[in-house]
C-alpha cells in the first residue's frame, strides 16, 4: 500500500489508499480551520471508502463541535479512530466521543489496532456498495 507523506503547519499525515492518519504537533490548538483543511485534502484525495486514525503521539486540544461536523463533510469516512497510550488522553478522546455521537468512533492503546478496525469497516462498507 503506497503512503503519501503530507506536512501541513500544524502536523504530519500519512494518506494510503483507506487510510488518512494524522499526528497532531505538540500543544497545539486543532481548530475548525485545522479540521476544514484536512477534510479539503481528504475530499480531494478520496474517492472510496476511508477510515481516519489519529495517532496521538503528543499531546494537543481539539475543538470537539468542529470535530463532530466532519461526518457530515466526509460521506465516505468509514471510521474515525483515536489511538492514545495514557489514561487522561482516553478519557479527553472518549469525551469527544460523545461529540461525534457515532458509532464510526473509537478510541485504541494502538496503531494496529485502530488500523484493523478501519481496515474492516472499509471492507464492510465496500461490500455493501458492491
Amino acid at each position: 500500500m503506497a503512503v503519501e507523506k503530507l506536512s501541513l503547519d500544524f502536523g504530519e499525515f500519512e494518506l494510503s489508499e483507506e487510510l488518512f492518519i494524522a499526528r497532531i504537533n505538540p500543544a497545539h490548538n486543532l481548530t475548525a480551520d485545522d479540521m476544514a483543511l484536512m477534510v479539503e485534502v481528504a475530499s480531494e484525495r478520496y474517492s472510496a471508502p476511508f477510515g481516519y486514525i489519529s495517532d496521538r503521539v503528543n499531546r494537543y486540544s481539539v475543538d470537539p463541535i468542529a470535530m463532530s461536523k466532519i461526518f457530515d463533510a466526509l460521506p465516505l469516512l468509514t471510521s474515525f479512530a483515536v489511538v492514545v497510550g495514557h489514561q487522561m488522553g482516553r478519557e479527553m478522546a472518549k469525551y469527544e466521543q460523545g461529540f461525534a455521537g457515532h458509532d464510526r468512533f473509537e478510541v485504541f492503546w494502538s496503531l494496529g489496532k485502530a488500523t484493523d478496525w478501519v481496515l474492516e469497516r472499509n471492507a464492510a462498507l465496500r461490500a455493501k456498495l458492491a
